[in-house]
Formats: structure tokens, sequence, C-alpha cells
């Protein structure tokens, strides 16, 4: 199982090999150099091993983040908004590189976010939890059709939007004005 973060959560005092190389030996893999070098050419890093976190923007440190999740192979991943700090397009690439790394690793990813169009992007089921409320329906997403990036919601999307934000808002049809509000 590893974790991703609202925050990179990185140890100060160690470079990115040595964070991947930490995280290795906590999980009871031996030290491997080429693998972490590997990580971190994945995640487009390759030539900031020997940078300490201060070193590194907040893309970079969650890139790292990444590697360092992805680096033990996890059978299980739980991602609390390790995005939400970066901008639209950062974050969009951030997806889709979890997204690759999570499928290639057959991973199952539990992923908390607030952002309901994320959500129907990448996720294959969702859970709406309404705000001081339980968690009563799993929606399955397979069903619909690739959302493209930037592209407009098809119908079957915007469909599906509009009946996650009632569930979580917790009443009636949600109005464009509510819309609006709640996904910025």
């Amino acid at each position: 199982m590893a974790f991703l973060f609202q925050e990179a959560c990185l140890w100060r005092h160690l470079t990115a090999l040595e964070t991947i190389d930490l995280t290795l030996k906590l999980y009871g893999y031996p030290s491997d150099r080429g693998r972490a070098l590997g990580l971190l050419e994945r995640v487009g890093l390759s030539a900031f091993g020997n940078y300490y976190p201060h070193q590194m923007s907040v893309g970079m440190k969650a890139r790292l983040a990444i590697a360092r999740a992805f680096c033990v192979t996890p059978s299980l991943l739980l991602m609390d908004e390790p995005f939400a700090a970066l901008d639209p397009l950062r974050r969009l690439d951030l997806n889709r590189q979890v997204q690759t790394m999570r499928s290639e690793a057959n991973c199952t990813v539990l992923w908390v976010t607030h952002d309901v169009v994320e959500a129907l992007q990448f996720a294959t089921h969702v859970i709406a939890l309404p705000h001081g409320a339980h968690a009563t329906e799993m929606i399955d997403l397979r069903s619909l059709p690739p959302i493209p990036d930037g592209a407009n919601l098809p119908s079957e999307a915007l469909a599906m939007r509009d009946r996650l934000l009632e569930m979580i808002v917790g009443h009636g049809p949600v109005t464009e004005e509510m819309s609006a509000e709640v996904l910025g």
C-alpha cells in the first residue's frame, strides 16, 4: 500500500534519490539506485536526483511523491487530493501519470477529490459523500464514454455530473448557478 497526500510529505534532509532509496528500505526492498533513477526519469526528474525538497517546485515535489509511491509497486494507492495545489494543466498531467503507472502496476486507487469532473475523467466508480452524511451508493462509471481533455462533457457525463452534484449538495436538481459555485 502507498499514499499520495495533499502535500508531498517529503523528508527535508533527503535528496530525491535518497527518498526513493529510504522508501525501498522501509518496505523491505534492497537499495536499488537503478530503479530509483528509472522512477525519477519516468516522472521527469532525472536531472534532479540530488535536489532536496527546498530546491524543488510544488509540481516537482508532487512528481517525487508519485515516484516514491510507485517504487514499491503497491497493490493499493490511497490518494487524498494530492494535486489540489497545482494549476489545472500540471494537475491533469500528473493525474495521467498516476493513471499510467497505476495501470502498469495493476494497482487499485482509492482517491479523494472534490473535483467532480476529475472523478468522471479518471474513476471507474464513485462514492459521493454529502456534507455530514454517510455514503449511500457506489456509482459505476465504466459505461461513460471517455472524456477528452479540455472538451465539453458529453451528454452522458453531464447527466452523471449533475447526479453526483445533487448527491453531494443533498437536495433537488442542481441549477447552473449551483453547478458553477461547486465546480468553480
